[in-house]
C-alpha cells in the first residue's frame, strides 16, 4: 500500500521537475539571446517589428519570420522550420523543446501594430496555434504542465514571462483572464510560469499541477 502510495508521487514529483528545468534552461538560452541582440542592435523600443496594418492578418508570418531571423536565430540554436502558418514561425531547440513564435499587436483605433514577439514553448512537442485560434488546437496546450509563453516586449524592453497579473502572487493566481488556477482551463492558465519564477522555480502545494 505505501509503494501504491508512493510511486504516484514520485511520479508527479519528477514530472514537475522535468518541467521546471527545461522552463528554466529555455528562460536562460532566451535571456542570452535577448542580451546578445539587445548589444549589437541596441534597446528593443527601436528594433523593427514591422509595419502596422488595417487588419490584424495583415501582420503576417513573413514579419514575424523576419523578426525571428533578425532578433533570435543569430543568437540561438534554434531550428526554424521551413513551412509555417500565416499567423506563427515554428522552431525547435537542442533543448528539446518546440517554440512557436507569434507578434502580438495593439490597435490604435486605426491601425493595428505590433507590440511583441511571443515566444510560445512546448516541453512535448506540440506545434499547434500558440494562444489563439480554434479550440480545438488551443485546448491541446496545458500552461500549467506542459506548456509556457515568454514575452520580447517592445514596450518594456525586456524579456520575461507571460503575466497579467501583475507583480503579487495572489495577482498572477486569481487574474480573471489568464489566472494560475483550477478554475480556469488550462489551456489559458498563461501566468503560470510567472508564478513559477515568483516562487524561486518552485511548484509549491497550492499550484494547480493535479486538477
Amino acid at each position: 500500500v505505501v509503494a501504491a502510495m508512493t510511486i504516484p508521487t514520485l511520479m508527479t514529483k519528477y514530472q514537475q521537475e522535468v518541467y521546471v528545468t527545461k522552463m528554466k534552461s529555455t528562460y536562460s538560452l532566451f535571456q542570452q539571446a535577448f542580451r546578445a541582440a539587445e548589444a549589437e542592435h541596441g534597446d528593443p523600443t527601436g528594433w523593427d517589428f514591422g509595419e502596422g496594418s488595417n487588419n490584424v492578418g495583415g501582420i503576417s508570418a513573413k514579419n514575424t519570420r523576419r523578426m525571428v531571423d533578425t532578433y533570435i536565430v543569430p543568437y540561438i540554436k534554434v531550428n526554424i522550420e521551413k513551412s509555417s502558418s500565416d499567423a506563427y514561425v515554428v522552431g525547435t531547440l537542442n533543448n528539446g523543446t518546440s517554440v512557436v513564435f507569434h507578434i502580438d499587436t495593439g490597435n490604435d483605433g486605426t491601425n493595428y501594430y505590433p507590440k511583441a514577439l511571443y515566444v510560445v514553448v512546448s516541453t512535448n512537442g506540440k506545434k499547434v496555434s500558440p494562444l489563439w485560434g480554434g479550440n480545438g488546437e488551443k485546448r491541446k496546450r496545458d500552461y500549467s504542465r506542459t506548456d509556457f509563453c515568454l514575452v520580447y516586449d517592445l514596450t518594456i524592453s525586456r524579456l520575461h514571462f507571460f503575466n497579467w497579473g501583475g507583480p503579487t502572487r495572489k495577482g498572477k493566481i486569481n487574474d480573471s483572464s489568464y489566472g494560475c488556477n483550477s478554475k480556469k482551463p488550462r489551456d489559458v492558465r498563461y501566468n503560470c510560469a510567472a508564478l513559477i519564477q515568483q516562487d524561486s522555480w518552485k511548484i509549491l502545494s497550492d499550484y494547480p499541477w493535479k486538477n
